[in-house]
């Protein structure tokens, strides 16, 4: 019976998300300091190495790195992580990204595979000049 897939079987899942649930800035200063937080929660039936990084990507292509980690969670465990970081000095409009890569297994499949997310948000950076 267990052939035809017609037992049930737990979901293997991450959740990655931002930990404030308020709406994201619209506009940050060049040069402020911003705090990014976000939260995994490992629904992966299994003790999960999740590894993520921080980073700014402009609409020009220019990309930030604010930071990278890696951590272990247990099933069912939670890590918030809160970054301080410095807004890009360019000016223009610039997604703030958690890119997460863990090893877990796909919907529907059997093998475990490197499995990636990725969460984002859109600000305007706007210039030292337009501050004056």
């Amino acid at each position: 019976m267990d052939n035809l897939h017609v037992t049930p079987r737990p979901e293997h899942v991450t959740e990655l998300y931002f930990t404030d649930y308020r709406k994201p800035p619209a506009s940050l200063k060049s040069g402020a300091i911003q705090k990014v937080a976000f939260t995994v929660h490992n629904l992966e039936h299994k003790s999960t190495q999740y590894h993520y990084v921080l980073l700014t990507k402009a609409s020009d292509g220019a990309e930030q790195l604010w930071g990278e980690g890696t951590f272990n969670l247990d099933h069912d465990q939670s890590r918030a992580t809160t970054r301080q970081v410095t807004t890009p000095s360019r000016a223009g409009r610039t997604a703030i990204e958690v890119d997460l890569d863990y090893v877990g297994t796909a919907f529907g499949s059997g093998a475990a595979t490197i499995q990636k997310q990725s969460i984002h948000y859109w600000v305007d950076v706007e210039s030292a000049r337009s501050r004056m």
